[in-house]
Order: C-alpha cells, then structure tokens, then sequence
C-alpha cells in the first residue's frame, strides 16, 4: 500500500486547527493508503492523545525529515515555518508534496496547493510553480461527520434556541469567555454551550450563569450535537466555521489573526456568515454583543444564511480532493 504522511505540529499555543485539518484529510485517504503524522518531538505530548488511532512519527526537528521518508511518498504539509528553500529539496525525496495554504502570498511552492477558503481563487498564486492548485470550498478538508451532514442536510432544524461559541484549542485572547461573559451581563436567558481549553472557566456569579455548559476536548460527533442544538454558532474565521456551514447553521464570526482575514472575507462577500470584524481584546468583544443580539432573533437572515451554505458546500469535497491527488500521483512516473 502506497503511503500518505502529513508534516503538521499542535500545541498549546498554536491550538489544534492545523492538526485537526490534517486528521479530517487523512479520513479521507485511509481507505486507500497508509497513513503516517509527522510531529515535532517537542509536541508529542499534546499530540499523541489527539493521534491515538494513527500512526505517528515523532522528529527533532524538519532536518531530520529524510529519516522517514520513501521515495513514493505524498505528503501534505500544514503548517506557517516551512519555506521554499526545504519545500524543493522535500520535493526531491518524495513523489508529490501538497500544501494546505491559508495566505495565498505565503505559498511555499509545493507540487499541489489546497487553499478550501471561500472566494479563492487560482489567480491570486500568478508565480507559484504548482501542478494543481485546489480553492475553495469544494475541496473543504472537514471531518467525517461534518461532511455526511452537508450530504444529509438541505436546511438547518428549525425551532432551536441557545448559541454555540468555541474559538478553537487555544483562543490567545480568551475571546470566548469574554463573549459569554458579555452576553450574561446583557441578560442572555438562552442555553450557552461554551467550548473551551480551560475547563476550569466558570459563571456562577452571573444570575444566568447556570444557563451556560463549559465543555472541553470534544470529538468530532461531540461537536455536531452541541452545534445542531444551538440557534447560532460563534466561531473564528476558521475550519471551525466551515463546519458550521456544514451543518446548515447560522454563523456569527470574527477573525484574530492574519491567516483568517481572507477566510473572513470570503464567509461575508458569499453570505455563509455575519461577519462581526477583527477581535484581539475585550473591548473589540465588547463591540460584537448587540449586531449578535439582533442576528440571533433575525430569522430571515438566518434562512438566507443557511440557503447559501446549502448552495456552498455539498459535502463531496472529499471525493474530489482523493481524485484530484491521486490523478496528479498515478501521473507521475
């Protein structure tokens, strides 16, 4: 069986985004290849929890790469430190290398780009030497069960209340308890699922606070409950947001660091989101509560909302993607 490995790293400062997009790529694969991750060795102990049910290969650092490699290898790179120098020796050593890209201007010039933002286009990679470059989301790299509910779900539930925020396995800012910290001040009286790395956050002191449940470490299926029994979901311009869509739900989101601008841009010019702007502290949360408060009661726009995503996202992106590489691969001698 031919072999697929991803070069990605996650850690508490970085979160799991990268990690996790990588997982739900290879989900994709494991029919058809051997799956192997290959993480810094600084990072197993946040990673291997999270790779329990794969094979792992744990370096030093990206020299010593060439340890693990075959000459017939794919291997997918998700991560922002990679450069063009060691991308084209990489090159050399494997039969295709695939890039997953947030920042188009960043790309490092692997055989394949995959960019799954919305609004993307080819254009904006005018000088990058790749084969193929994948954009947009058709190729949108979600999990399983994410995707069999986009094939499923041709409109979102209606008559549910309560919002769903996570801001991913590290939220720097701690903008997620901000925002439900916020919200309770304003007199919030709706379920609150608040998805966080800290476990130990809590709202006794709020007179609603009993209205809000503090989870952490969700799976995949953990994930889709709590967002389909919330009216609206708060997420970063991120995977997290695709995965909404996927589910037919109604998207409040904001971004906070540079690699989630051009997603933000393309989740508000294509409607799959009420775009809230840039967020870095509790004053910038602070500026989200009431456009919130009149998108939660607004159910025109969230019927719009859901009807683009249905148009958006058909929950096939997987079958192209294995399509799209394994050409590529079988055409290479």
């Amino acid at each position: 069986m031919s072999r697929m490995l991803f070069r990605v790293d996650a850690n508490n400062v970085i979160g799991r985004g990268h990690l996790s997009r990588t997982i739900a790529v290879a989900e994709m694969f494991r029919e058809k290849f051997e799956i192997i991750f290959v993480v810094i060795a600084d990072n197993k102990n946040y990673c291997a929890p999270l790779l329990q049910d794969w094979t792992a290969a744990y370096i030093n650092n990206d020299h010593n790469i060439e340890a693990v490699l075959k000459g017939d290898d794919i291997i997918w790179l998700d991560g922002y430190h990679f450069n063009n120098a060691w991308v084209s020796e990489l090159k050399k050593k494997v039969k295709l290398v695939v890039e997953i890209n947030d920042l188009p201007e960043d790309a490092y010039g692997a055989d394949v780009i995959v960019n799954h933002c919305p609004g993307i286009s080819e254009d904006q990679y005018k000088g990058i030497n790749a084969i193929k470059i994948l954009t947009g989301l058709n190729y949108a790299m979600l999990r399983p069960a994410f995707l069999e509910s986009a094939k499923q779900t041709a409109q979102a539930a209606t008559g549910v209340d309560g919002v769903f925020v996570c801001f991913g396995g590290a939220d720097p800012y701690r903008i997620g308890y901000h925002f439900v910290d916020l919200l309770l001040k304003q007199g919030f009286q709706d379920r609150i699922y608040l998805v966080t790395p800290d476990a130990s956050i809590h709202f006794g002191d709020h007179e609603t606070g009993r209205n809000v449940k503090v989870l952490s470490n969700l799976n995949q299926e953990e994930m889709t409950f709590y967002m389909k029994a919330s009216r609206v979901v708060v997420v970063p311009s991120s995977t997290l947001s695709f995965e909404a869509i996927a589910l037919r739900k109604p998207v409040y989101t904001v971004y906070y660091v540079d690699n989630q601008q051009y997603i933000y841009a393309g989740l508000v010019a294509e409607q799959l989101a009420y775009g809230a702007g840039h967020v870095q502290s509790a004053g910038d949360v602070e500026q989200m509560i009431l456009p919130f408060e009149d998108f939660y009661r607004d159910d025109a726009a969230q019927h719009a909302m859901t009807n683009a995503q249905v148009k958006a996202l058909d929950g096939y992106s997987g079958l192209r993607l294995h399509e799209a590489v394994s050409r590529l691969s079988n055409n290479i001698s």
